[in-house]
């Protein structure tokens, strides 16, 4: 009999097989823990009066990369409303072959998909659609188990002498993710999670904003200018290079960003966006 932990590693990589327990057996990891299985399985693992010892292990397997299935269903439900079930079971036994669950815990599990999608499963349909939408399906994940601060206050940024206005930093609080995209997918996603009908958006540039707010997840479209003033806020520019910035961008007025920043930042704040201001010292 061979020690436990070459049995336990061998059914490791025999559960974990994407083409299931025949082929685990026949070459890969298994073969060459305990090449002798492959003719020899029932030395191992004994059958049952029902079942073969092939057939009891294809259990086990089977659950395995049902439950993980299961677990990016829940993380990614328009990914998979898009790809059909099926499909999208097939691609998640194919992702997590290739990147297979190294965390206690099965949150992180999904943190590579967007981009898997993005350039490992270019066969699919709509998939640089789909890969916008896993990416914010994942910020919403990432938000909503980041930790919390305390926001500050808009009458806090008020209270900022004008003269220091432009070297203040305002720390954005880790529940927030500023994504830029190829399609504007947040409509899609609202579509499928409050199960109406939506056709997939034609390609156009688009900005959200995810973030965690009385410990729910929020999704908000944005604008090229809010998405450039906030990711600059987040980069940790100081407000006056953040103005810049935005201020460079095409088409954009001066005179109506500065009319239009106050009634911004009185929303963000709002929401808590931001936790912290600082001063250069």
């Amino acid at each position: 009999m061979p020690e436990l932990d070459l049995i336990e590693r061998w059914l490791q990589a025999l559960f974990t097989d994407a083409d299931g327990i025949k082929a685990g057996l026949r070459r890969g990891d298994a073969g060459k823990i305990l090449p002798h299985t492959t003719e020899n399985l029932e030395s191992l693992v004994l059958p049952s009066k029902q079942l073969s010892s092939l057939e009891r292990l294809s259990i086990y397997r089977n659950m395995y990369f049902s439950r993980l299935i299961e677990v990016m269903a829940e993380e990614f439900p328009t990914v998979q409303h898009l790809l059909s079930k099926e499909l999208f079971g097939t691609i998640v036994t194919d992702y997590v072959s290739r990147y297979p669950s190294t965390h206690y815990s099965l949150t992180r599990l999904g943190s590579r998909f967007p981009a898997y999608l993005a350039d490992d499963a270019i066969d699919l349909p709509e998939y640089e659609f789909a890969a916008d939408v896993a990416m914010v399906e994942r910020a919403m994940e990432d938000v909503f188990d980041a930790p919390h601060v305390e926001p500050i206050r808009f009458e806090d940024l008020v209270a900022i002498p004008t003269k220091r206005w432009s070297d203040v930093h305002l720390q954005t609080i880790p529940a927030l993710r500023l994504m830029q995209l190829q399609y504007p997918v947040n409509n899609y996603i609202t579509a499928v999670r409050e199960k109406y009908q939506m056709d997939v958006p034609p390609l156009a540039p688009a900005y959200v904003a995810v973030y965690r707010h009385n410990y729910r997840v929020w999704r908000v479209d944005l604008d090229a200018q809010r998405f450039a003033l906030l990711s600059a806020l987040q980069r940790g520019e100081s407000l006056g290079a953040a103005l810049e910035l935005c201020a460079d961008l095409p088409g954009v007025d001066p005179a109506g960003l500065t009319e239009a920043i106050g009634a911004w930042f009185h929303e963000w704040t709002k929401v808590g966006l931001f936790c912290e201001a600082k001063f250069d010292t």
